[in-house]
């Protein structure tokens, strides 16, 4: 997996914010220790923001060097609090890709570590899901949306 380096930068997040410097960092990691919002730093990474110097880089690479489409398709974002759906497995998944094939959805599952428990579930993919998914557990409930 790449690892984030976000080097020492300027970032102007709103045209109404005063600027931040992160003068002393080397490399960053996302954590709540950070004097910016995670969120922005978040938002770094896909160039929905740029910073104003310094640089972003993902896997080594400058993220101003990579093809925007290219990298925003390879970008996700996991919210802390996710919802499902009542339905099943394969449906909560397809919200993503409303025509993902079963190889593609089992392809995401396995990517999440998800295609353990959801195959050992009695009915696999066409398990049912409670809304809010409350018949799976909490650590369950984050892997499928991811």
């Amino acid at each position: 997996m790449p690892t984030l380096c976000i080097l020492p930068m300027l970032i102007k997040s709103h045209p109404q914010c005063e600027p931040c410097y992160l003068a002393q960092a080397k490399q960053w990691e996302l954590s709540a220790a950070l004097v910016l919002p995670k969120l922005l730093f978040v938002q770094l990474i896909p160039r929905l923001y740029d910073v104003t110097s310094g640089s972003v880089s993902v896997g080594g690479v400058n993220v101003k060097d990579y093809d925007i489409k290219t990298l925003r398709d390879s970008v996700a974002m996991v919210l802390q609090k996710n919802e499902l759906f009542s339905g099943t497995v394969k449906s909560n998944l397809q919200w993503g890709n409303e025509h993902a094939s079963d190889e593609e959805i089992a392809e995401a599952c396995r990517l999440a570590c998800a295609a353990e428990f959801v195959e050992a579930m009695p009915d696999g993919y066409n398990s049912r899901i409670e809304q809010g998914g409350t018949n799976v557990s909490g650590g369950q409930k984050q892997r499928l949306p991811v």
